[in-house]
């Protein structure tokens, strides 16, 4: 793809509500420097600060957990059997986002789920993004690290 094309596909991507998160330098290779640290600290802000009505956190620690623990378990069967489970694999990846507007449905519908729109955009974008083994291996880490900082804010209430 070109970077015109590219930059057009973002443009139309963020003008929907979506988000892209870029895992690389320019070079296409060099992961950036602050992706495990400031640009996961400001997502799991984002995240830790929609509360609800009793001032407890929107998205629900369980909901994330369950989303954490299938993308892990994809990490660990591929880790396992070598680089060529990533593609048997990936059909399962790009699934998850069916289950995350699954459970953000049910949320809408006021049936259980407790997922935000924010937790859905934040797993569509990455997952999207997904076209290697490098790719995915960035994602787990990045996710692990939205996660933790989640954690953090989501009990301290520090936004």
């Amino acid at each position: 793809m070109k970077l015109h094309e590219w930059q057009q596909k973002q443009k139309k991507f963020l003008q929907g509500g979506g988000r892209m998160f870029a895992y690389y330098e320019q070079d296409g290779k060099t992961i950036k420097k602050e992706l495990f640290s400031q640009i996961a600290e400001q997502e799991a802000k984002k995240w830790a600060s929609q509360r609800n009505r009793k001032g407890e956190p929107e998205l629900s620690h369980s909901q994330v957990r369950k989303f954490y623990n299938e993308i892990k378990a994809i990490e660990r069967y591929i880790e396992m059997r070598g680089e060529n489970a990533f593609l048997e694999k990936l059909p399962e990846i790009k699934m998850i986002k069916a289950k995350a507007a699954y459970a953000y449905g049910r949320k809408l519908q006021r049936k259980g789920g407790s997922i935000t729109k924010e937790f859905k955009n934040f797993l569509d974008a990455n997952i999207d993004q997904i076209k290697t083994l490098k790719d995915f291996k960035v994602f787990c880490k990045f996710f692990e690290a939205v996660l933790g900082f989640f954690e953090f804010y989501s009990i301290s209430k520090v936004n």
